[in-house]
């Protein structure tokens, strides 16, 4: 009967493939155990094992696959019940025919294809949140945790049973690859089926390969990829979140490296006992750095920004900062460098998770800045009032906001009385210097409030305030608030 069905039936015409036989109930519960088949036909009476047993068993252990019972006239009792415990049908073996059968296979194929669907939809919505709530339990990349502090966290069960569990970790910038096309060229294989699963953050993808038996890889052609990442063997899913843990590690010191291709985690480990240590060190950022940045930025000296944006990056690498903080401290120094720029500079969106390396995200800040630069350059070219050395003083005190400026020290700048230039300032801007001056100095102040957690008191200094009644006293009068309510107020919006 099984030669017959096997050699008769045009199974892929209907979407199947006979994935294996078995003589009795016995061999067939096991293989149906590791390969879970879509659709078991089986015989209601067989030796050792009979169908009705076999199909309460599937049944019993959760396996979801759907069952054609074949019988003879006088067993119909039987073939109710099967029927009574999910069965899909029936056929009646003496006056079974081949049309008969492939109508069965054409309507439980689409039972299957339905239930299928509608399952694998539920799945993949929990199995993403899964991932989420795994990730969170790693708490990498954010604060700089330690995986002692990771551990803390209670890690969540999966949502289905699966024995093994294989990842790859990956910079998602600009190349896509996806657990499908990784199975379809064989790098990834197994046994049983394979369930997959992406996660993506921080520009960081993380694929996941679930089976019940052992899953192979391919070595030789991973390291040929054209991603930047990592990939381990397959372990048991209780192991999943050391193993992940282990990968983002693992992938920063990739990202600090040119070298291209997915390299296996446990060589890199076997290569450098340090290497987990990427990424996972706390690093609180440096603003004396970043407001030298600034500083170069606003004065519009390329070489001094340069440098001080290398000396920045270097101390990110030396303290192995995770990819997400070391994009994070980008996002927020090209906010702050696009704000002082003005409305007139187009400058784009830095997308700081595209770089595929720490040296490539620094070229990318530094083009742009330098680029930010001859705009604003451009644009102070135009003059502001029709008197060329009022203009003097106006790009004079945007770039030295910080100093202590005065008008008697303006005077001699631009060589006029200084009674005099006080009324010309006035006439030809509106405002007296030291309003002028002080509403400047309050408006770069409210930047930083804004874009970074630097103190209050060190805020005030760096914009040229000398004390900090001085500061909250003129920031309230230009901003109707105190600097530390500005800064709450920003932060809720």
């Amino acid at each position: 009967m099984r030669r017959k069905l096997r050699k008769l039936i045009h199974w892929e015409q209907h979407g199947f493939t006979v994935a294996g036989e078995a003589s009795d109930g016995v061999e067939a519960l096991d293989f149906i155990r590791r390969m879970q088949p879509d659709l078991v036909i089986t015989d209601i009476m067989m030796p050792n094992m009979d169908g009705l047993e076999l199909l309460r068993q599937v049944r019993s252990e959760g396996v979801d696959c759907r069952f054609v019972m074949l019988t003879c006239m006088g067993e119909f009792e039987y073939a109710r019940k099967a029927l009574e415990l999910g069965a899909s049908g029936y056929v009646l073996k003496l006056s079974m025919s081949i049309a008969e059968m492939e109508d069965m296979l054409h309507k439980t194929g689409k039972e299957i294809a339905r239930s299928t669907q509608q399952e694998q939809l539920v799945l993949v919505r929990e199995f993403d949140r899964y991932y989420r709530q795994l990730r969170d339990a790693l708490s990498f990349g954010n604060t700089g945790s330690s995986p002692s502090a990771a551990s803390a966290a209670a890690a969540p069960a999966p949502p289905a049973f699966y024995n093994r569990v294989c990842l790859m970790s990956f910079l998602s910038a600009q190349i896509k690859l996806t657990g499908e096309t990784v199975i379809e060229s064989g790098d990834v294989a197994s046994s049983s089926k394979i369930w997959t699963g992406t996660y993506h953050a921080d520009g960081i993808t993380t694929l996941f390969f679930w089976s019940n038996d052992e899953i192979t890889l391919r070595a030789k052609p991973l390291s040929q990829s054209p991603v930047k990442g990592v990939y381990g063997q397959s372990v048991s899913p209780s192991l999943l979140r050391e193993e992940w843990l282990l990968q983002l590690q693992l992938i920063n010191k990739r990202w600090y490296e040119e070298t291209c291709g997915l390299a296996d985690a446990a060589m890199i480990q076997a290569g450098d006992e340090d290497a987990a240590a990427w990424g996972s060190v706390p690093f609180t950022p440096s603003w004396k750095k970043e407001k030298e940045i600034i500083a170069a930025f606003e004065q519009a000296r390329p070489q001094e920004l340069r440098t001080a944006l290398s000396a920045y990056w270097q101390e990110l690498r030396e303290h192995r900062v995770p990819i997400a903080q070391v994009c994070q401290t980008a996002r927020s120094l090209d906010r702050i460098l696009t704000n002082i720029a003005g409305e007139a500079v187009s400058a784009g969106n830095l997308q700081p998770e595209q770089a595929r390396s720490h040296e490539e995200l620094f070229k990318r800040l530094a083009e742009r800045a330098n680029g930010m630069m001859g705009q604003m350059s451009s644009e102070a070219a135009r003059q502001d009032t029709n008197h060329p050395e009022i203009n003097r003083i106006l790009d004079y005190v945007e770039r030295h906001y910080g100093e202590n400026i005065t008008l008697k020290g303006m005077s001699r700048i631009v060589a006029m009385d200084e009674h005099y230039l006080s009324r010309l300032f006035k006439q030809k801007t509106g405002e007296t210097f030291i309003c002028y001056l002080q509403q400047l100095r309050v408006k770069k102040a409210m930047l930083l409030l804004k874009e970074t957690g630097q103190p209050i008191s060190e805020i005030g200094r760096s914009v040229g305030f000398p004390n900090d009644n001085y500061f909250v006293k003129t920031f309230k009068k230009w901003g109707d608030v105190t600097p530390g309510q500005y800064r709450k107020m920003s932060q809720q919006v």
